[in-house]
């Protein structure tokens, strides 16, 4: 399954999520751009954190300048 924005309404990623939360998890989850987390590429992209202790806010981190891929790779 590819890591798609429209992944969260796929009964697949429904089930893992329920599933997860029939044992007992904390689930969050959210779409970014990962960009704003210095990924060198412009794609918006399915974050899922899942955690047995709290749930886990995920922010959507501004990024000032964007890496680009040259930059990631060092060049």
């Amino acid at each position: 399954m590819e890591n798609v924005p429209s992944i969260k309404k796929d009964d697949n990623f429904i089930d893992f999520v329920n599933k997860l939360k029939e044992m007992k998890y904390k689930v969050n989850f959210k779409v970014i751009n990962i960009a704003n987390w210095n990924a060198p590429q412009m794609r918006r992209r399915l974050i899922l954190i899942a955690s047995k202790i709290s749930k886990i806010e995920i922010t959507e981190k501004q990024s000032k300048k964007f890496k680009t891929i040259k930059e990631a790779i060092k060049i």
